[in-house]
């Protein structure tokens, strides 16, 4: 049976699931700095749980079942459990997925992505739409707006014969979503989501947006009024308003990662020119379950709702315990395969970053592709190169005659370098730029570096030319 998660776990036929594998999800999901704080609070509200001082050493094994491994929260482990809720109607299932999601958007603060995936799943679609919805929501930066054009993000989508109309149909459902703002592909796109359509000055404020923001930025109020015919009375009431949006919708969920970055991952080059992956681990305690209650379990003596206390107790630790070596067996995997894959990039800097799906890590380590997904959310690499979001890994490409291909990261980079070097008495131009790239081997086109070149936030030739 085929599953996809979104802020829970969505499927052609939605299921519940079991506490334990929700818990594995979570855990998995988490950054280091938040998974520190979740143990902690663990610690603080589950008696039987300890802290195992010796860090380095592992977890006993006889205080944790067995771990899975390989670790997926959509594997083969977990198929009897969804079986046995296929008899339930699909209206009451929806209704307890709904349920969930509200309740777990209020409980606790999440990032922009989890907020618009916690509204994504209240709403009626079809299973193909949501997903290319989903696809469009973690391309969205922490500022609100879409990184990539839909044309580069097509490629990477997992479903059969996706068109850009589609992706267009999806990205117009997420600027439904609050905030308002939020999947603009431009400042001027965010502004104009911002405006209501039934407002009675709204096409004056959207024309001041469309064509006068530069105007408005040095108060020529006098000449937009000459344009539009308004009156000047009429422009400053509108450009009052407009000045109330927000250019940044994303920027009140932007507030952990601005503060402080933790890498959950550190690559280093070995003494034998090889790559070295592991975990940052340092900090993090070991649980462990207190033989006191385990004793206390096992005498017979004991109250019985004590014990019935107890052992809830003990099986919610083991299950927190095993929740985080999933994390660690599954993080460290996908580590791995992302380091074998980028190993160009890692020792010879961000050109030579490749192509890579999440299906190709997916299939590599033999999980679900969705698992991939949940173990590099807003987790971070510390490289030979730098820091980088681990999605950064995950990016399309753009392929020549010999079937080599280029993707959009690296193509970035050698256009950043061409224009860092460029003099800015004669700076290159679209198509220059494009030229130098197909001699380098890169297979673009002018009107590809133009939109390339407007996504970085850079200016034309013409714009960055000193006289």
């Amino acid at each position: 049976m085929r599953m996809e998660m979104a802020f829970g776990l969505r499927q052609e036929q939605t299921m519940r699931l079991a506490p334990q594998i929700i818990q594995s999800i979570e855990i998995l999901q988490l950054p280091l700095l938040a998974l520190e704080e979740r143990l902690q609070t663990e610690l603080m509200e589950n008696p039987v749980l300890e802290m195992n001082q010796k860090k380095d050493e592992a977890t006993p094994r006889e205080e944790r079942e067995q771990v899975p491994d390989p670790f997926d929260p959509l594997g083969e482990a977990w198929r009897e459990h969804f079986r046995q809720w296929s008899g339930r109607s699909i209206k009451h299932v929806e209704r307890d997925r709904k349920l969930d999601a509200m309740q777990n958007t209020s409980a606790r603060g999440v990032s922009l992505q989890d907020h618009l995936l916690g509204q994504l799943t209240l709403v009626d679609i079809a299973d193909r739409l949501h997903v290319l919805c989903e696809n469009i929501i973690c391309n969205i930066d922490t500022n609100g707006y879409l990184q990539y054009p839909l044309e580069e993000i097509l490629p990477t989508v997992d479903l059969p014969k996706v068109s850009l109309h589609e992706l267009e149909e999806a990205l117009q459902l997420v600027q439904s979503l609050e905030p308002a703002g939020v999947g603009a592909r431009s400042l001027t796109e965010c502004l104009l989501l911002q405006l209501d359509k039934d407002d009675v000055h709204y096409v004056l404020k959207a024309e001041l947006i469309r064509n006068h923001l530069e105007d408005i930025r040095v108060n020529r109020f006098p000449q937009i009024a000459r344009d539009t015919g308004r009156s000047l009375e009429d422009i400053k009431d509108a450009v009052e308003f407009i000045l109330t949006l927000t250019p940044k919708p994303g920027g009140p969920f932007d507030t952990m990662e601005a503060a402080y970055i933790l890498p959950d991952v550190i690559v280093s080059e070995a003494n034998d020119d090889e790559l070295e992956v592991r975990l940052q681990e340092s900090g993090m305690p070991r649980l462990t379950i207190s033989p006191f209650y385990r004793k206390l379990l096992a005498a017979e003596a004991n109250n019985s709702i004590t014990k019935e206390y107890v052992r809830k107790k003990i099986q919610s630790a083991r299950w927190l315990i095993d929740s985080i070596e999933q994390r660690r067996s599954t993080l460290l995997r996908v580590s791995h395969a992302i380091v074998d894959a980028q190993k160009e990039f890692m020792k010879k800097g961000t050109i030579y970053v490749r192509p890579l799906r999440m299906q190709e890590v997916a299939k590599k380590i033999g999980v679900h592709v969705s698992t991939v997904s949940r173990a590099i959310s807003n987790k971070y690499m510390q490289t030979p190169q730098g820091i980088f979001e681990m999605r950064y890994f995950f990016t399309g490409g753009t392929g020549d005659d010999a079937g080599v291909v280029t993707s959009w990261h690296s193509i970035r980079d050698r256009i950043s370098r061409l224009l860092e070097q460029e003099d800015r008495h004669t700076p290159l131009s679209d198509e220059d730029i494009a030229k130098e790239l197909v001699g380098q081997g890169v297979n673009v086109s002018r009107r590809t570096v133009t939109k390339y070149r407007k996504s970085m936030g850079i200016a034309s030739s013409r714009q960055r030319r000193l006289y």
